[in-house]
């Protein structure tokens, strides 16, 4: 199963969309959706900001998946 999350993030005063489909595990998502979503999330933006220095002074914006469920709180607690 997969799931598209969308990540804004503010970087040196400029905003930087990013998204993409991530794969997750069925029943885990089932039983508890967003926060599945919001360590796919997590994940992904730790790889993002090892892959370019420059997300890693970034301001979380707005997490999303799916198009309409907003996790941005989750993932700024992990």
């Amino acid at each position: 199963m997969t799931i598209n999350i969308e990540v804004t993030l503010r970087v040196n005063g400029s905003i930087s969309l990013q998204r993409g489909p991530f794969p997750i595990h069925k029943r885990k998502f089932n039983e508890n959706p967003d926060k599945e979503a919001a360590l796919a999330a997590f994940t992904w933006i730790k790889l993002l900001r090892r892959k370019s220095g420059y997300f890693y002074d970034a301001e979380l914006v707005k997490v999303i998946y799916d198009g309409e469920n907003d996790i941005t709180e989750l993932v700024r607690k992990l």
